[in-house]
């Protein structure tokens, strides 16, 4: 699916995120209702109903203990690429918003 910021009705185009009660790790729910922790290989929601497809498969995986707190967060095409709307999002996907070492440099 081509990224977009909205769907054909307007509103914000969504994906399901959750943490891998595994480890904790950040994963997304994909395509074919597995869950990766690439951003880019996330399934994206555009209308109500698919959102409730979504909802449900996260409900799923929780009861199934493969996942823990899923729930949707806003995306929008950068580029070519889906990245989160709000700045935690975009953390929990793609990592500190700083490199390690002095004055933000690598170390």
């Amino acid at each position: 699916m081509a990224a977009r910021n909205e769907s054909r009705n307007g509103e914000s185009l969504k994906v399901l995120t959750a943490n891998r009660l595994g480890d904790g790790a950040v994963v997304f729910l994909t395509n074919d209702n597995g869950w990766s922790r690439s951003l880019h290989r996330a399934r994206l929601a555009e209308a109500g109903d698919t959102r409730a497809l979504l909802d449900a498969a996260g409900r799923k995986a929780v009861a199934a203990c493969q996942v823990v707190g899923p729930y949707l967060i806003d995306v929008e095409a950068r580029d070519g690429e889906v990245v989160p709307t709000r700045l935690r999002e975009r953390i929990r996907a793609f990592g500190p918003t700083v490199r390690p070492g002095p004055a933000g440099r690598a170390a």
